[in-house]
């Protein structure tokens, strides 16, 4: 594949990878790499509207006079600020003829019973979505989506499932018996409070249970649990080798999104960190979450209640056997075809059939 070029657009500093929507982009570029391709990538956070226009600018002044295979776009979490943006799509696609690829993430103003309904602002930003979405729809050659519950709400003439990847990681332990990672949001709809009173019921009945809780900031709902025995709390750890230090005392993952609504349709990169490292996953039965993990038998999935999912916890660090079947199952099925090569593979082939 060395003589392929491709034109990659992101709108993230590679720098400053804080969510899951920043780190996406960034895996996405080193599987291109990965596989030997040609990658002209563009990169920068469209906030600085300025230094955006720029670069975009001397962007398209460096490839409109080459030849390139293929274009794929990883936008933005929320709308395109600048219109030197849909100018360089429309562009690539009708004017160099390039055949484009986007992978559309957000589409939390359209699905979700959670987003504000009211207002001139928020009348705009819808605006500028369905904006957004157009010029995707008139560029795009494929439209890439996280889930097949998510492209059920788009109509394109082709759409493709293009899920987070995985990654094979060098030097993993089993982690410490009954004990959970969770690596995450505390806010919203991510169910932590859920989580944390079901850890507290499921201590009350087996006390060697133990919950490692990775998040960004404390809040209310940590404060309420700080001081028990069964929390471990790390508080703005990030990076491979702060979280692989914590993922190796961990011998299970759990996932408690909010069931329902646009948490139904998602797919989580954490998800596929948490296969990275090989940690059987116990979810909340959200629908897109809850297909892969009875798909591949990678964990097990409980009701959105603290009495079933504390039940679970339970059951779960009971069953050893379960627990080898699930890691084998990991490591043997869903990192053969779930890693971020297979992604971008997959992209190549929709792309320049």
């Amino acid at each position: 594949m060395d003589n392929t070029n491709i034109l990659y657009i992101t709108f993230v500093d590679f720098d400053e990878q804080k969510s899951g929507s920043s780190v996406r982009p960034k895996k996405i570029y080193d599987a291109f790499n990965s596989i030997g391709v040609n990658v002209k990538l563009l990169e920068g956070q469209q906030n600085n509207k300025k230094s955006r226009w720029e670069k975009v600018w001397k962007y398209f002044k460096e490839i409109k006079n080459k030849k390139y295979d293929l274009c794929y776009v990883e936008p933005p979490s929320g709308v395109i600020f600048n219109i030197c943006d849909h100018l360089l799509l429309l562009y690539i696609s009708k004017i160099k003829k390039v055949p484009t690829g986007v992978f559309y993430r957000d589409a939390f103003w359209k699905l979700s019973e959670d987003y504000p309904k009211k207002g001139l602002k928020t009348k705009i930003i819808v605006l500028m979505h369905k904006f957004d979405w157009n010029i995707f729809k008139i560029t795009s050659k494929v439209i890439y989506f996280p889930s097949e519950s998510f492209a059920e709400h788009f109509h394109h003439d082709k759409k493709v499932i293009l899920m987070p990847g995985a990654e094979k990681i060098e030097g993993l332990s089993n982690g410490d018996d009954n004990t959970f990672i969770y690596v995450g949001g505390i806010e919203g709809g991510y169910g932590a409070d859920l989580l944390l009173s079901s850890f507290k019921s499921a201590y009350n009945i087996n006390k060697d249970i133990k919950l490692n809780l990775v998040c960004r900031n404390e809040n209310d709902i940590t404060n309420k649990y700080k001081d028990e025995e069964w929390l471990n709390l790390f508080i703005g750890k990030s990076g491979k080798d702060e979280l692989k230090e914590i993922y190796d005392k961990s011998k299970y993952s759990i996932v408690t999104f909010n069931k329902g609504g646009y948490m139904d349709l998602a797919v989580p990169i954490k998800l596929f960190e948490y296969i990275s490292y090989e940690k059987p996953i116990l979810s909340t039965d959200c629908k897109e979450i809850s297909k892969i993990i009875n798909k591949y038998n990678i964990g097990k999935v409980a009701k959105h209640n603290s009495e079933d999912l504390s039940k679970a916890i339970i059951e779960m660090i009971s069953d050893e056997k379960s627990y080898i079947i699930y890691k084998d199952n990991i490591k043997n099925k869903v990192l053969k075809d779930s890693l971020w090569v297979d992604r971008v593979l997959v992209v190549m082939d929709t792309l320049l059939d």
